[in-house]
């Protein structure tokens, strides 16, 4: 999946610091002011099982700092008795019929960190399980997915097409300056990208490092800009302020980039 800025909410923004929260997210509602009544818990379905495990340690990660504490912002994460069911009572939180419209994907007027679209994407997938548990797809084991077997698997990318040129020129660059955190070292990071696949399965690398590239303006690729020293510092890596070094790792996926036109 190709890489379009405009699409993409700072896929890359790892570990971001949690800004003030002050505005809301469940419209005109004072923060802390929310009160839902006592719920009792749904029996147990797709829709719920993908939040808890898919979607709530998001959540936890990018929200709970301030949607946890209705001192700080309207607490949709409480236990009310467990968090799925206040996310799911919270008025306009979610939108089943037209999951584009709720507030947990919209955010509204928002101070805290944007989403990524890979974030955006995990709760729009989440949601149309809750439309209908039937769209729930079980991901099979590593050892029965031809994409982690066949390092020759091609994605539709057209980057992807000569994955020995991506094995060649752009992973060796990006383990080194990136496998730190998305190999592994920091669950955050590998939700954003994840470079943890082994080497043989070059497809499915190849496909994530893809999705942040700009095929028309390669300069402006997110993969590129979240982490540019002289840009705004929004992601916890900068090169260290390093632009030479910076540079160094941007010509070398460049030539990856370009050698696929």
């Amino acid at each position: 999946m190709v890489g379009r800025i405009d699409l993409h909410a700072l896929a890359l923004l790892v570990a971001l610091g949690a800004p003030a929260c002050t505005a809301e997210l469940s419209g005109p509602v004072e923060s802390g002011e929310m009160q839902l009544p006592p719920s009792e818990p749904e029996p147990d379905s797709a829709g719920r099982t993908r939040f808890e495990t898919s979607i709530q340690p998001l959540l936890d990660d990018r929200c709970a700092v301030c949607h946890a504490d209705p001192a700080m912002a309207p607490a949709f994460l409480s236990r009310n008795p467990e968090v799925y069911d206040t996310v799911m009572a919270w008025p306009s939180l979610i939108v089943v019929e037209a999951p584009e419209r709720s507030r947990l994907v919209t955010k509204g007027d928002h101070d805290g960190p944007a989403w990524e679209q890979a974030q955006v994407d995990a709760i729009l997938a989440w949601l149309a399980v809750e439309a209908d548990p039937s769209e729930d797809v079980v991901v099979p084991d590593d050892e029965d997915d031809p994409a982690l077997d066949d390092g020759d698997a091609i994605p539709d990318d057209p980057l992807c097409s000569d994955l020995d040129a991506f094995a060649s020129m752009a992973r060796p660059p990006l383990d080194d300056k990136c496998g730190n955190c998305h190999g592994g070292g920091d669950a955050e990071a590998v939700l954003a990208l994840d470079l943890t696949p082994p080497p043989d399965a070059r497809a499915v690398v190849c496909a994530e490092v893809a999705s942040f590239i700009d095929r028309d303006r390669p300069m402006s690729s997110l993969l590129f800009t979240a982490v540019d020293p002289n840009e705004a510092p929004a992601h916890p890596f900068d090169f260290n302020g390093n632009w030479p070094d910076f540079g160094e790792f941007r010509t070398a996926l460049l030539r990856w980039i370009n050698d696929g036109d």
